[in-house]
């Protein structure tokens, strides 16, 4: 995760090597809260998630990230 901070884009990239796969910036529709971009290789659907808070949001990211890798037959370690 990196911090990303600026007019109207403040949030963090989540990225794994050069791939950026996940976003998360405060909600502009909403006034208030977090949304959680992603962006799964091999053309899987991009999903958006709003949450009130931006660590509940990492968490589910890397959720995701590890579903999708064990979708491939790999596994992350404890």
């Amino acid at each position: 995760w990196t911090r990303r901070e600026g007019l109207g884009r403040s949030g963090w990239d989540g990225t794994v090597g050069k791939r950026h796969l996940f976003t998360i910036e405060k909600s502009v529709t909403r006034g208030e809260g977090w949304v959680l971009g992603t962006r799964l290789p091999m053309k899987m659907k991009t999903e958006v998630t709003v949450n009130d808070e931006a660590p509940v949001l990492k968490q589910l990211a890397e959720r995701m990230l590890a579903v999708f890798v064990e979708s491939l037959g790999a596994t992350f370690g404890e």
